[in-house]
């Protein structure tokens, strides 16, 4: 039985090489199209038979790779219908777990608003008699206010100039300043939109500046970043902080008022704020 041999460009080499050197050997040419009739009549039975005999096992070990070739190629377009097979039943199944889970979802979102239904309907019978436009008025107002506040930032600080000056002269010069502030802390300047001094001018007082930003991220970068002021010489003694109500500004006096007391009172310990709460820690030589 003829070894099977796997269908390569080696073994197509060694075929053709071995189909050469027996045409040559026979009639001096290296291939079959290279064989002329008058060359067939020329040669006698013997020589004949050893070149029938060569061609044969060419033929023969051609077909056996080819044959071997095939089954390969059959077997290997088999299992790749196999795994589309396979691929298209995973889709299949994933696409039903989601439906489910859809449906799922919308049941009990369903059910959900059933329940808060009710309960906002049984709350509206027992209160609706001491219903207060005004106050929910104040409440809509007051959430559209919070949510506006959230594009600005407060600058504290920032040098004033003299009352005799004309408006448009002071708009500029706050321009110019929050400019230069808003790119040395590396956000683009024409990200803020619109500026305005808060309250009422008083001597050797020098009103906050709120700044309106295009976008709230772009408070959170200023907010972020505003410690490097520190390290300028223009700007080291302005701060920046979120904008805030009247309320949230006078507790915030208060903290800082508070801070100022521990720190005389305490000078061998560090104080600072954390949200809401005075924080304190050991002084350090670092610190």
């Amino acid at each position: 039985m003829m070894e099977v041999q796997e269908l390569s460009l080696e073994c197509m080499k060694s075929i053709e090489d071995d189909l050469s050197k027996s045409l040559f050997q026979t009639f001096k040419v290296k291939r079959v199209e290279d064989v002329a009739l008058s060359m067939l009549n020329k040669s006698n039975k013997d020589v004949l038979i050893r070149l029938v005999t060569t061609l044969s096992g060419v033929l023969s070990r051609s077909q056996v790779m080819l044959k071997d070739a095939a089954i390969k190629v059959d077997n290997f377009k088999t299992q790749q219908i196999k795994q589309q097979q396979a691929l298209l039943d995973a889709n299949q199944e994933l696409l039903s777990i989601k439906n489910e889970q859809i449906t799922v979802v919308k049941d009990t979102v369903a059910t959900e608003m059933k329940s808060w239904s009710e309960v906002v309907k049984k709350n509206c019978e027992k209160s609706s008699s001491t219903v207060n436009p005004r106050k929910i008025k104040e409440a809509v107002k007051s959430a559209v206010s919070e949510e506006d506040r959230l594009n600005n930032v407060m600058l504290f600080g920032l040098k004033e100039l003299e009352v005799e000056e004309e408006d448009n002269v002071h708009d500029a010069e706050d321009e110019g300043m929050v400019e230069e502030i808003v790119r040395e802390l590396n956000v683009s300047p024409n990200l803020f939109a619109e500026i305005e001094r808060v309250g009422e001018r008083k001597d050797g007082f020098i009103r906050p500046m709120k700044v309106r930003m295009a976008r709230k991220d772009c408070v959170l970068e200023l907010l972020a970043r505003a410690r490097r002021l520190k390290d300028t010489a223009k700007y080291s003694s302005v701060f920046l902080a979120p904008d805030s109500t009247r309320e949230e500004r006078s507790a915030h006096k208060e903290r800082v008022e508070a801070l100022k007391k521990r720190r005389e009172e305490c000078p061998d310990r560090v104080f600072y704020l954390r949200g809401d709460k005075i924080c304190e820690k050991p002084r350090t030589d670092a610190s």
